[in-house]
């Protein structure tokens, strides 16, 4: 035995200058005790056989121009070899083992020359612990992190050899506190890190692990994934790059060839930024865990904002819960089911222009992965889906999705052609006037709506169906309209030169479309100033069927027959019936919307027009009408306009052709 012995590695190059030449520029030491039972001895030295019993303390190397370096507070190591040569540990213990990983300690440790040696050994590991380790990463060729983390195993029956390692007994490994940047972009290491753990255990059979992949129990505690461009390259080759093929089984890293016993995640936690369009933020907590061989991926409070535009997520999801089969899933691309419960989606601008201009791959590259994968269930409960901006002055229209699906494909044409049609109904929804709140534009006492899934992520509605609308035709209607025509050019409805130039567009997503738009029972009111107009307070009733394409109406209502009557200017409308024009936005601001009528009979006073037709055209300054018909043997024409000012000031002119003027005088003058 030798005890209380000590090793000073700087006292190499005083003993041996030559040795000291051949091995690394290392200082330390530390000390030593040993003690040796049943030894074979030669005059060449140590031989065979025997037990050893190795005992180390403040054991210390590191590189001398560098801060690499391996420390340890104690080794004990009781090792012995056979009568083969074979060397056994038959018990070992490492206490508080320290490892600084430097760029020049991993060139020592992993040169890029291979060895030429063809040495064949061996050793096996009866019995061997580490207690508290620890890691200190710094940025290097082969590893590009910086951080840190903590460390325990226990290892038993396990062969170690230059091929590798075996072992048919279970290996326990325990990592703890884990911290993680990314040591190779500038400033990275001021932001948080993009990896933490709070416990990592492991258990596996190497030989198992070897030869099939398998883990027999891995279970994380309070893993948090952090992912912005300010801490990490994560997503530059994902906008930059183009949609590639999937690589093959064969190909695919090690992680998707990995099956689990038990896989446990608990109190897990993911936030991450990307820029697209915009800078997307989104949050969740997930757990996983395994039942009945299968494993279960559950994630609450999924939250997605775009911080610039919007304050509230445009997307949260209360619960989601996938199912699948490790490996099997990343094989077969295939879920046993998919669950979502509860949340919201804001479909709007600030979700629908995140993929424009270069982040269009980001949004083609989703369709790719998605349309690859499959489901055998899939349910959604309760999705609230907020309809944004669909028109001015509309307010946001949100209903619940519910559906179910078996046997689909993931991307949203497979859903669509799985998922069938949804019908809601909204009630008592009301356009305000865009510069006088409390006059109204439209009231729509029931709206009756057909869409599909994939529809809505397009903007797009199968059939809505509006039953008894209220339209109010006067300046509001046109100061809607001029708001509309704003709003799909993405401009401030109302500039503001108190605060400065007029902001540019906000990119603007298209508009939505409705292959069928069919309206019942409507109602069209004379209403200047938002008052209706005197003798024309019953509204036209009127109907049609059209479609709105990107948010552009063309329309053409008609209006049945009926008798009305401006008391005032004694004037009657007998038997009048027409149709009305209407495009939004408007194709020309000179002729805004227009009614062309037929009149059986028009009477003012004592006078009248037979088979007239007059046709009325509204802007914002007021009401232009046109007429004609016959009259007294002849032909009669005429116009008037109507100014929206405050006393409704008007102007007008008639002319007639063969007019027989006898009844006309005895009408307009009875004394003469």
């Amino acid at each position: 035995s030798l005890r209380g012995g000590s090793i000073d590695l700087a006292w190499l190059k005083e003993i041996s200058p030559a040795l000291a030449a051949k091995l690394p520029p290392l200082t330390g030491g530390m000390q030593w005790e040993w003690e040796g039972r049943d030894l074979s001895l030669s005059s060449a030295g140590l031989t065979a056989g025997g037990t050893h019993d190795v005992r180390l303390k403040n054991l210390r190397l590191q590189l001398a121009d560098d801060a690499g370096a391996v420390t340890a507070d104690k080794v004990d190591l009781k090792v012995s070899q056979d009568s083969t040569s074979l060397w056994h540990v038959q018990n070992g213990l490492l206490m508080k083992p320290q490892v600084h990983w430097t760029p020049k300690l991993e060139a020592l440790l992993l040169p890029k020359e291979e060895s030429n040696s063809k040495a064949v050994w061996k050793v096996l590991v009866d019995a061997l612990e580490v207690k508290d380790g620890t890691v200190a990463l710094s940025a290097t060729e082969l590893s590009p992190v910086v951080g840190h983390f903590g460390w325990n195993t226990r290892l038993a029956a396990l062969e170690i050899t230059p091929s590798g390692v075996k072992s048919a007994a279970k290996q326990q490994l325990e990592i703890t506190e884990v911290s993680m940047r990314w040591g190779r972009k500038e400033n990275s290491l001021q932001h948080p890190p993009f990896f933490q753990l709070k416990a990592l255990k492991a258990e596996v059979v190497p030989d198992k692990l070897l030869g099939a992949w398998q883990v027999e129990s891995l279970v994380m505690t309070k893993p948090h994934l952090e992912l912005t461009p300010e801490n990490g390259p994560w997503f530059d080759k994902i906008v930059s790059e183009p949609v590639k093929p999937p690589p093959s089984p064969a190909d695919a890293p090690v992680w998707k060839r990995l099956q689990f016993d038990q896989l446990s995640v608990q109190e897990g936690s993911m936030s991450l930024a990307m820029q697209l369009a915009e800078r997307v933020e989104a949050s969740t907590r997930f757990e996983v865990s395994t039942e009945q061989a299968m494993q279960h991926l559950r994630v609450a409070g999924l939250s997605v904002r775009i911080p610039k535009r919007a304050n509230l997520p445009v997307l949260s999801l209360e619960s989601v819960e996938a199912v699948a089969t490790l490996p099997e899933m990343w094989r077969t691309r295939r879920v046993e089911s998919l669950k979502l419960a509860g949340g919201q989606i804001e479909v709007g601008d600030a979700l629908m222009t995140l993929f424009s201009g270069p982040s269009a791959v980001v949004e083609k590259k989703m369709e790719v992965t998605a349309e690859r994968w499959t489901a055998k269930k899939i349910e959604v409960k309760k999705l609230g889906v907020t309809l944004m901006s669909i028109a001015p002055g509309l307010p946001p229209v949100r209903f619940d999705v519910t559906f179910s699906a078996n046997e689909t494909p993931l991307d949203l044409d497979g859903l669509a052609e799985n998922v069938e049609p949804q019908r809601i109904v909204l009630t008592r929804l009301r356009i305000p006037s865009p510069h006088e709140p409390l006059r109204t534009v439209a009231e729509m006492d029931v709206i009756e709506v057909t869409y599909t899934l994939d529809g809505l992520l397009h903007r797009r509605i199968d059939r809505v169906e509006i039953i008894s609308p209220l339209l109010f035709v006067g300046e509001d209607l046109f100061w809607y309209v001029e708001s509309y025509r704003k709003f799909m050019k993405g401009e401030s409805p109302k500039p503001d030169a108190t605060v400065g130039p007029q902001l540019p567009p906000l990119p603007a997503a298209p508009g939505w479309r409705v292959d069928t738009l069919a309206v019942t029972e409507g109602r069209l009111l004379l209403a200047p100033k938002g008052v209706p107009l005197k003798g024309f307070s019953k509204p036209f009733p009127f109907s049609f069927t059209s479609k709105l394409e990107s948010g552009q109406l063309d329309a053409v209502f008609d209006i049945p027959a009926d008798d009305y009557t401006l008391a005032d200017l004694k004037i009657q409308f007998l038997g009048m019936k027409g149709q009305v024009r209407f495009n939004l936005p408007l194709k020309d601001r000179d002729n805004n919307l227009t009614e062309t009528f037929t009149v059986r009979q028009l009477r003012w006073k004592e006078l009248h027009i037979e088979k007239a037709h007059l046709s009325v055209t509204y802007d914002v300054n007021g009401i232009y009408g046109s007429f004609g018909g016959e009259a007294y043997g002849g032909y009669v024409n005429g116009a008037f306009d109507i100014y929206l000012d405050e006393v409704f000031t008007w102007d007008g002119w008639v002319s007639g052709v063969d007019v027989n003027l006898g009844p006309v005088t005895r009408a307009l003058f009875p004394g003469y």
